[in-house]
Order: structure tokens, then sequence, then C-alpha cells
């Protein structure tokens, strides 16, 4: 007898079971939900924000909305947790921040040749079993009309960043940052990333780059956590 397959639990084991902000059934993301994320954004659009204090040598990330509830609970879940449904919703606010991002760069340069995601360790991988974070990039990053890659890596041990301060974390990353082997000499990027915290990853990766003569241009996140963070202008949108 051939074998048989159960098709309701295969469609539920599909669906997304609970809604991620507030465990409605059935649902990816509530209605309701929607508009509370949708509360975490800036009005205007994504804004250019800077770390307070602002590690050396990296510019203004743009970022879309604050790392607040519910929205920091939908990455966290995307990143950590099993909702890997959450992908696109997520990549909506993505590519908010690189289309605004690109727009900054051409007002300065040509263009750009690529977005870069950035990297997670291998322990991170191990523990995830995929790259939520690469995947996202490069959802956004093609529904911005962008090129993406993965050109960075991290090597050697790191710790977990979570409950690290602003020093921390920069000691924690300094040196661990390595560029692929590839031909990206020349190369003009925008850095993307889910979060941006103390800024620490993205003046490693910054460096990293500019060591192998690629010239990081941009940068972008999902969001910025408000105490942490000032906007490029003082007479912008505050992030509280």
């Amino acid at each position: 007898m051939g074998r048989r397959f159960d098709v309701a639990g295969l469609i539920d084991l599909a669906l997304p079971r609970r809604c991620a902000g507030c465990g409605a059934p059935l649902l990816t993301l509530c209605a309701e939900c929607v508009d509370a994320v949708t509360g975490t954004t800036f009005a205007g659009g994504p804004q250019p924000v800077f770390p307070a204090p602002a590690p050396f040598g990296i510019g203004p990330t743009w970022v879309t909305a604050a790392y607040l509830p519910p929205l920091s609970g939908l990455i966290r879940g995307y990143k950590d947790g099993a909702r890997r449904d959450l992908r696109t919703i997520l990549a909506v606010l993505l590519t908010q921040a690189l289309v605004r991002a690109a727009e900054a760069v051409s007002t300065r340069h040509t263009g750009i040749d690529v977005v870069l995601s950035m990297p997670s360790s291998a322990a991170s991988i191990r523990a995830r079993g995929d790259h939520p974070v690469r995947d996202l990039v490069r959802l956004a990053a093609r529904e911005a009309g962008l090129p993406s890659a993965e050109v960075l890596r991290v090597h050697g041990r790191v710790r977990d960043t979570a409950g690290l301060d602003a020093a921390g974390r920069a000691g924690n990353l300094a040196g661990r940052m390595r560029v692929r082997a590839g031909d990206w000499h020349g190369a003009t990027v925008i850095l993307a990333d889910d979060i941006l915290t103390t800024g620490a990853s993205m003046a490693e990766a910054t460096r990293a780059l500019n060591a192998t003569g690629i010239e990081v241009v941009g940068q972008a996140a999902i969001a910025a956590t408000p105490r942490r963070f000032r906007p490029e202008s003082h007479s912008g949108q505050g992030l509280g």
C-alpha cells in the first residue's frame, strides 16, 4: 500500500498558526497588528540616524522605524524564532530604507554596485539552521531594484551581543570581519541589516570593506533602537 499523507497536517504546518503580534489564529499579522507596526514607522518615511555615540568612520543609516513593540517582536520572531513567514512583511520595511539610502547615494555618486547583507557568526548560522538576515536583504534589495551579494563573513568566535554595551560590542567584533574572495575592488556598496543598535557591526564591516578597496556609500536597516539614536539633523523627527 502506498504511503498516505496527512493533507490537513501539511496545510497546518505550511500556514502560520498565530498572528505574530497578538496570537490571532491563521494569520501572519492581523489588521490591528499591522496598524500597530505602522505606528512604529517614521512619519514621512525612512530617516537617517546616527548611534549616540557614533563609532568612528560610519555615516548615517537609513531606518524605517523605531525598534519598539510589536515590530521588535516580529523581528526577533523572524530571526531567532520560527516565523520565517514574516520575511515578506519585514522586507517591505527594509525596502523603503534601501530606496531612500540609494536615493541619497545618487546625489553624491553615479550609483551603487551592490547591496551587502551583514554577516552572521558561524554559531548563529548553526543555531538557526539558515540565513534569515541574508534572505531578508536579498528580498528587499530585489524589491528595491538593486543587486545584492553576500561578501562579508565573520572570522573566528564572537560572543552573543545581547546585553553588551557599545564598548563591549565594538571589542567583541573588532577585526572579526573578512571579505570573501572575489573581484570586489573598487565597488561601491550599501550595507543592509535588520536592526541598528550601537553601530559596532556597521563600523567593523566598513573597516573590513575599506581595507580591500570597497567603498561603503550607504547603510540601511529596518529599525533603530530609540534610546541609543539621534536623527542626522537635530531639527528632524526624534526616535522616541
